[in-house]
């Protein structure tokens, strides 16, 4: 029986699509680079989707109570807080490999 994809067997790897020849194996330790490799790579997005989503509902609530600038502030400091945290959480991860 042939495969159904032209290229090759098609299989889901941490969500990511990923098609390989057939009769190609993939080593583990190519699946544990591929794996932290997609960590680290979000990492970034997830600081700066932290920030921005703090300063976004800052200015909701100073735009809605007529409180310009305080909780744009406040919830900017909340959005660098958390995103940090995320940072410090990879390393921590990083150190027990």
């Amino acid at each position: 029986m042939t495969s159904p994809y032209p290229y090759g067997k098609q299989f889901l790897f941490n969500g990511l699509v990923i098609f390989r020849p057939e009769g190609v194996e993939m080593k583990k330790e190519t699946k544990e680079m591929l794996n932290e490799l997609m960590y680290y790579s979000g990492l970034g997005f997830s600081v700066a989707l932290c920030i921005f989503s703090g300063l976004f509902i800052g200015l909701f609530l100073d735009r809605w109570l007529g409180t310009k600038p305080w909780f744009m502030f406040i919830f900017l400091a909340i959005g660098i807080a958390a995103g940090f945290r995320n940072l410090y959480l990879a390393m921590q991860k990083m150190k027990k490999m």
